[in-house]
C-alpha cells in the first residue's frame, strides 16, 4: 500500500488554515505514521488503510487481508463512528438559535 508523503498534506483553502484545519491534518499524520508503523512489522496477510469515513469525517484505520482484500477490523468501529454521527446531528445548532 502506498501512502502519501506527509509533507504533501497541505492548506487547500486560500489564506491561513483555521484550527480545526489544522487539527485535521495533525489526525491525520498520526494515523499515517500509525499505518505506517504497523505496515512495517509485516503482520502475517495483513495490510493497514487510512480512510476518512464519510458520516463522522474522522480518519478511520482500517486492517485488510492481503489476500481477499476483505476488510478484518477497523478502529473507532463502525459503531462508534456511528455514534458519533448521531451526535454531533443532536448537537446542531437549531435555525431558531441561529437568528
Amino acid at each position: 500500500m502506498e501512502v502519501p508523503s506527509l509533507n504533501r498534506i497541505e492548506n487547500t483553502g486560500s489564506g491561513t488554515p483555521d484550527q480545526s484545519e489544522i487539527d485535521r491534518n495533525e489526525s491525520l499524520r498520526n494515523a499515517l505514521t500509525t499505518v505506517r508503523t504497523l505496515n512495517g512489522f509485516d503482520i502475517a496477510d495483513r495490510e493497514f488503510s487510512v480512510v476518512r469515513d464519510p458520516q463522522s469525517h474522522k480518519f478511520v484505520i482500517r486492517v485488510i487481508d492481503r489476500a481477499t482484500g476483505d476488510v478484518i477490523d477497523q478502529f473507532p468501529p463502525e459503531d462508534i463512528l456511528k455514534m458519533l454521527s448521531q451526535f454531533e446531528l443532536t448537537n446542531l445548532p437549531s435555525k431558531e438559535e441561529d437568528q
